[in-house]
């Protein structure tokens, strides 16, 4: 389980070659939207979070969603 004020890595595997991404990261999520293959995401604050991938290419789309906890931090701040 990804912890508090510690990256967490998400990756679009494969890649897709002409393919556009869009990722959606709810809370306080570090960074909170991507265009990128892959992302590495921090959250401040422990909870539950939602992170959304979009795949587009050719005029069609995929969606893919993710449920996310997030512990607490192990020292505190």
């Amino acid at each position: 389980m990804p912890i508090a004020q510690e990256g967490a890595l998400f990756i679009a595997d494969p890649a897709v070659i002409g393919a556009t991404y869009s990722w959606t990261f709810t809370g306080s999520a570090t960074p909170s939207t991507s265009n990128a293959a892959s992302v590495a995401v921090e959250w401040s604050t422990p909870g539950n979070y939602t992170g959304t991938l979009t795949i587009s290419r050719g005029g069609c789309s995929q969606i893919y969603t993710h449920n996310i906890v997030i512990t607490q931090a192990v020292f505190a701040a």
